[in-house]
């Protein structure tokens, strides 16, 4: 399979670039855009922070469009004296290495160098000292750690370089990089770049892969956390995402992962996928059992339009009459799988209305941005058709009181409507209003109820 790259880093850097004025001032050709172009395409193999790098860049830039479209020899033995610097730091031999590649990279082109085949020969011989001298200062901690660092691990974790501290990848008694969820970021200062680090990375990454994927597959679904946008945290790691299907309960999965998990991707999906059926069939479990219904009259077929649509309630005057023409077998079936008519709604009563809401945000682009787990809200600001459209969807509507609008859910408000009509009908002026809008309901029903429609 193919698939795109996002993000690469010639794309970014020209972005980057392209948005500083003195860069578009000299953008006076397409050959100076080509110029440009090509100059982005200068590896980062020292992984730094995109300022520092677009920073060479520009430098770089600036000298080859100017006359001699060279790089100076001054500035780039000032580079290169940087670092020959002496140093026994294993951080800064590895940044060293990374900034000789770039160097090594940039001695390939014959026409931003003079004398560039000398400079390779040059770049070559400092590589290879610094990659003894780093060969030397690794063999020597990693000696130590292992007398010292592994001596205070279990038996298991003495035998690994590398182990997993909860998030924390440890080196002897050094923090190398984190692991979250399925992807693991490593540190700069222990880079994939040098040959001896990436044989420690490549046999311990394989084991600590194996034993994260184990424990997942093996979790409980309850250890699983979703959000209104359709991440999915596992141990408070983002792993996946619900993106937008073609029908509003069969949403599509990403998943994040890096290579090191690529062999375990159908595992992983599988799991997923297992959670979302897991929660279809406890929180939407009615949809299956509407459209298994055998020989449906229309009225039917509109009934389960509706609720399909909401994902479990629609208003009652909208589809009373559909209601009133359903056969006995058909009114049966519909309560024995717990539709309920209310004052102002049919609906199936909902366990947990976060799963609901994170399918329908997902499926409306989520314009949502954080759950709706209060069965009242009042909204300050004026609220968009297609927001209201979609809060709807979720069970909550919007009605004006005064000078006040809420936001409420509807099977909240469906108990309090029978609360109120409860202690009218008894007289009784021992209401417990929690609220304006329940204070005004039993004072006013009419007035409230008015709204709802």
């Amino acid at each position: 399979y193919l698939k795109k790259k996002n993000n690469a880093s010639d794309h970014r850097y020209i972005k980057i670039l392209l948005n500083e004025p003195v860069i578009k001032k000299n953008l006076s050709s397409e050959i100076v855009l080509k110029i440009l172009w090509e100059i982005c395409g200068i590896p980062d193999y020292s992984r730094d922070l995109d300022e520092f790098h677009s920073r060479f860049l520009r430098k770089i830039f600036f000298y080859l469009i100017k006359t001699p479209n060279t790089l100076p020899l001054v500035w780039i033995d000032m580079q290169v004296r940087k670092i020959q610097k002496s140093t026994r730091k294993i951080s800064q031999l590895n940044h060293k290495i990374s900034e000789v590649r770039k160097w090594s990279f940039l001695s390939f082109k014959s026409s931003w160098i003079d004398n560039n085949v000398s400079f390779q020969e040059k770049m070559r011989k400092i590589e290879s000292d610094l990659s003894i001298i780093l060969h030397s200062q690794l063999t020597s901690q990693f000696i130590v750690e292992l007398k010292n660092g592994f001596s205070k691990k279990n038996s298991i974790e003495r035998s690994n370089a590398i182990f997993l501290d909860e998030k924390k990848l440890i080196f002897g008694d050094e923090k190398i990089g984190e692991s979250q969820g399925f992807v693991f970021n490593i540190s700069p200062s222990f880079s994939y770049n040098n040959i001896y680090n990436k044989k420690i990375l490549k046999n311990n990454l394989f084991r600590i892969t194996k034993e994260i994927v184990k424990k997942f597959l093996k979790c409980d679904f309850r250890e699983f956390q979703i959000k209104v946008d359709g991440t999915i945290c596992w141990r408070e790691n983002k792993i996946a995402k619900f993106l937008k299907g073609h029908e509003i309960n069969k949403p599509r999965i990403k998943i994040f992962y890096d290579d090191n998990f690529y062999d375990y991707f159908a595992e992983i999906e599988e799991k997923i996928k297992k959670y979302l059926k897991f929660n279809l069939d406890k929180e939407l479990n009615f949809l299956d059992e509407m459209n298994s219904f055998q020989n449906p009259s229309q009225s039917f077929r509109a009934m389960n339009f509706s609720l399909n649509e909401n994902l479990g309630h629609c208003k009652k005057n909208n589809m009373n009459n559909f209601y009133k023409k359903l056969s006995k077998n058909e009114m049966v079936f519909l309560r024995k799988n717990g539709l309920k008519t209310g004052n102002f709604f049919f609906f199936f009563s909902s366990r947990s209305y976060l799963f609901k809401q994170m399918l329908i945000n997902v499926f409306f682009n989520n314009q949502i941005k954080s759950f709706l787990s209060e069965d009242l809200y009042i909204l300050k600001t004026k609220t968009s058709e297609e927001k209201k459209k979609i809060y709807e969807k979720m069970g909550y509507y919007i009605f004006k009181i005064n000078k006040n609008k809420y936001l409420t859910n509807f099977e909240y408000f469906e108990k309090l409507v029978n609360k109120a009509f409860f202690y009218k009908k008894k007289n009784n002026r021992n209401f417990l209003a929690n609220n304006e809008l329940e204070r005004e309901l039993f004072n006013e029903p009419k007035k409230v109820l008015s709204k709802i429609y």
